[in-house]
């Protein structure tokens, strides 16, 4: 891509446009239930989600990873480490299923961005809107309790799946990422499947179409 195919693809990623400009399939790489930028990592280039959903994933006091945010394309992966001149990723990216990834290096995107000065106001508002959502999940680790934090987890955690869904992280992940102890979470998964909103395998924990409907109708006032 020449300087202003970049011009126009964050034009298209940023205005979240149904039609995005036309690029080869050389230039998207895919990702599936990896991690494919990881915390530390130089910052060589920035990476254009164009399709599918990510987990940003940061080191927890335990030195375990946890899930602080979950991004649905299109996204802008690096960008606020780039904005801020860092020169290493300040968390890992999770590929959650497939996704499509268009890399771009620093050197162009900062070309892009002296040859389009427009693309700071294009710029302006994903940035708020980033921002905007990490105070809210900040905000809301510190004021849910344990039921609604676990919901907010399995909601997030099928969105845009097939169903059943078959949950992939551990328990200790799950408690983790739902910021409690792992004895309580074993009470919660049992009063979530008393409800309804949850079923089990032996091990395996799966989300129904329908106990997703119920997640919706519990918890998505909270997001």
């Amino acid at each position: 891509m020449n300087t202003e195919n970049y011009y126009q693809l964050l034009k298209a990623v940023l205005s979240k446009e149904n039609s995005m400009p036309y690029h080869r399939d050389s230039e998207t790489t895919l990702y599936s239930d990896e991690i494919f930028i990881n915390a530390g990592d130089r910052i060589s280039s920035l990476f254009i989600l164009i399709k599918g959903n990510v987990k940003i994933k940061s080191v927890s006091t335990s030195g375990d990873n946890a899930v602080i945010a979950s991004l649905s394309a299109p996204q802008i992966l690096g960008v606020t480490e780039y904005l801020q001149h860092r020169n290493t990723f300040g968390a890992s990216v999770y590929a959650d299923e497939s996704c499509e990834v268009i890399k771009i290096s620093s050197q162009q995107f900062e070309n892009t961005l002296s040859q389009y000065p427009d693309s700071y106001r294009i710029l302006a508002p994903y940035l708020a809107s980033l921002a905007i959502q990490n105070m809210n999940e900040s905000e809301s680790r510190l004021i849910l309790n344990n039921e609604e934090r676990l919901g907010l987890y399995l909601l997030n955690s099928c969105r845009s799946k097939t169903f059943p869904y078959y949950i992939k992280d551990t328990r200790e992940q799950i408690a983790q990422n739902s910021h409690m102890n792992l004895r309580t979470l074993y009470r919660y998964i049992d009063m979530f499947t008393e409800k309804g909103l949850l079923s089990r395998n032996r091990n395996r924990l799966y989300i129904t179409r329908d106990q997703y409907r119920k997640l919706k109708e519990s918890f998505s006032e909270l997001v």
